[in-house]
């Protein structure tokens, strides 16, 4: 009898999977293969990584990107042999160097892999994941379906929600589509649903193709990503009070404690930053009903607080901001529809004293933030994965449920052996699931247990092969 080599299938080869492939690689030691499902062409860029303007900087300085979470300093010494050498700690690298980074690790790990273990890019999309005994077959959009002993699931942040509350014929686009600041006239008006670090960017790529036209951002608050500073903070680490378990009293503790660091000649910035490495422990201590109301209420106020923008960048928006040619509105796009002209006639319903404000656009650029709610989901996958039992959604509906290690929650409230999870789609039970320093953790503690399941599943086979009927 031939030994059966086991099959891992990563769906989805953003920064996730491809970080999860590379730890298989390095870690794999039996004969394995690895098949990373990912229509792009290039492994580790995703979304996030998969732009083209240089001006697209990352929000996190370079010395807390590295890749590895034992090997701090990775992509600063990366970035000093191939990018420059000059490279300080605080620097802000574009995403596009980063999604090179990310490319390069998984280059090196297949070529440093041993001869056993091999991975494979299928250029496809995952339809379909059906339980077989002690494997999984795995259907594919266009390719054949395989089997696989053990899934992860790396799917990235879902598609950007709709910025309208109500369906409209108005072309509205994706703000990481190819056309999304191309073929505009230089004068025209341009109207971005969201206000975020997206937003930014695409005020960075028109300035960068010399728009001289009206930008209005319009959102919910209003509100702009924060600024870091030029310079690193010492960073505290806190403890937070049990009594401190609600919206409200977290609200005030920060609060308090920015004030108490202003007046001690520092900045805020050390209060939100000393919350980071305790951010998940705190949110799943916190009641049902606390997290509810936080993302009711002061989800949209700590996001512009812990996700800031490079100084640099910064200043540029404030210059177009003082120019005048970009305008935030406080409040919601309510309709979109053709006119005549061939432009967009978009109506606001704003927070200001005439209550609706109406422009003439000639393009609407999404900049919401993803919808990552598995009942309205459009992936086929995640659809399938629920109404099957599968996997169930999270108690807040970010996302898929999951167990302490990232494995999948059935229907029934078990955990699976041999399926996991990694990065947004685990948002409900890890607030701080989106970004590198996360990212990193889980992606190796993601390969370990998916290493250790496989082992286990192809015993148990072996057991079952050798039994006496």
């Amino acid at each position: 009898m031939s030994a059966k080599i086991p099959t891992i299938a990563i769906v989805g080869g953003g920064a996730s999977g491809t970080l999860v492939a590379v730890h298989l690689l390095r870690e794999a030691h039996g004969p394995l293969k690895v098949k990373i499902i990912e229509p792009r062409e290039q492994l580790g860029r995703g979304i996030a990584y998969s732009t083209q303007s240089s001006s697209h900087l990352l929000n996190v300085p370079a010395s807390k990107m590295s890749a590895f979470p034992g090997e701090s300093g990775h992509f600063v010494s990366w970035l000093r042999q191939y990018r420059d050498r000059g490279t300080q700690d605080y620097s802000f690298f574009s995403r596009l160097i980063y999604g090179q980074y990310l490319e390069q690790l998984f280059k090196d790990a297949k070529a440093g892999s041993r001869s056993n273990v091999s991975i494979e890019h299928l250029r496809d999309r995952a339809v379909c994941i059906t339980p077989r005994g002690n494997h999984f077959s795995i259907s594919l959009e266009k390719g054949s379906p395989f089997h696989a002993e053990s899934v992860v699931l790396a799917l990235g942040n879902g598609p950007a929600s709709n910025p309208l509350s109500k369906p409209t014929k108005a072309e509205i686009v994706n703000a990481w589509s190819a056309a999304a600041v191309d073929r505009l006239p230089k004068d025209a008006t341009v109207v971005l649903g969201g206000s975020g670090l997206t937003a930014i960017d695409v005020c960075l790529s028109l300035a960068d193709k010399g728009h001289a036209g009206l930008i209005f951002m319009v959102s919910r608050h209003g509100l702009l990503p924060q600024v870091h500073l030029e310079a690193p903070v010492t960073v505290r680490q806190r403890v937070i009070a049990p009594s401190a378990l609600t919206a409200r009293a977290l609200l005030h503790d920060v609060r308090e404690s920015a004030a108490g660091e202003i007046a001690r000649g520092g900045s805020w910035h050390a209060v939100i930053d000393s919350l980071r490495p305790g951010t998940n422990e705190l949110w799943q201590s916190l009641p049902l009903n606390e997290k509810r109301r936080f993302m009711r209420h002061l989800r949209h106020y700590w996001e512009v607080y812990r996700h800031r923008m490079p100084a640099d960048v910064h200043r540029r928006i404030e210059a177009m901001r003082t120019s005048g040619q970009l305008r935030v509105i406080s409040g919601r796009l309510t309709s979109a529809s053709a006119e005549r002209s061939g432009n967009i006639r978009v109506r606001i319903q704003a927070k200001n004293p005439t209550g609706y404000v109406t422009i003439s656009a000639a393009r609407i650029i999404n900049c919401t933030g993803p919808q990552n709610d598995p009942a309205k989901s459009l992936d086929p996958l995640v659809r399938q994965i629920v109404a099957e039992g599968i996997g169930r959604p999270d108690s807040l509906s970010m996302g898929l449920e999951t167990a302490h290690k990232g494995a999948l929650i059935r229907v029934d409230g078990t955990a699976w052996e041999t399926i996991f999870a990694i990065g947004p789609i685990r948002k409900g039970a890890l607030w701080e699931t989106t970004a590198i320093p996360e990212i990193r953790s889980q992606a190796a503690s993601v390969a370990r247990e998916v290493l250790v399941a496989v082992e286990d599943s192809i015993r148990s086979m072996e057991g079952a092969e050798r039994a006496p009927d």
